[in-house]
């Protein structure tokens, strides 16, 4: 009996020892925000390789720098749209914007701070916490369509005191 205990210890411990992490997929080394610095000219959205939409934040428009509309220095994001092209060169496409905003008597105009700490992007996902609007923007994408999920949370008290739902 303490042979067969000592064998199935033994047995144990050598399956944890030699037990394999799962393979990294290609997918798993994508950084959606390379390129997003400066003029790179790319965006971190949600898209899909020859898919029609490219869902994604716009923190400016105006001028050259902004051809996809998302420079990583900002910090305040304008909205969301639909379509972004990369490394165009030009502005295009004259997308309608999304804002998710909270009514506050405070508000000056629609546009918010972001926390880069929650900026998450993946191939076919984007999510950020929208910090002046009290707001969880989620965009996804499939091979036709964007889908947006905003979360509005609860204010309470203070104004940077958020209750989340």
């Amino acid at each position: 009996m303490k042979k067969l205990f000592s064998a199935l210890l033994l047995s144990f411990a050598a399956t944890a020892l030699f037990a394999q992490k799962p393979a990294l997929k290609p997918i798993d080394y994508v950084n959606p925000f390379i390129g997003t610095a400066a003029t790179g000219h790319t965006f971190p959205g949600a898209c899909l390789p020859f898919g029609l939409i490219q869902a994604s934040p716009v923190t400016g428009s105006v001028g050259w720098q902004y051809c996809s509309e998302y420079i990583y220095a900002d910090t305040r994001i304008w909205g969301f749209s639909q379509t972004h092209l990369n490394g165009t060169g030009c502005t295009d496409l004259g997308d309608v914007l999304v804002m998710p905003v909270t009514a506050r008597p405070d508000r000056k105009d629609y546009r918010s701070t972001f926390s880069k700490s929650s900026e998450r992007a993946r191939p076919g996902y984007y999510s950020v916490e929208l910090t002046e609007n009290y707001v969880t923007a989620e965009l996804t994408a499939t091979p036709h369509v964007a889908y947006h999920r905003y979360t509005f949370h609860k204010l309470r008290g203070a104004r940077n005191n958020i209750t989340r739902t």
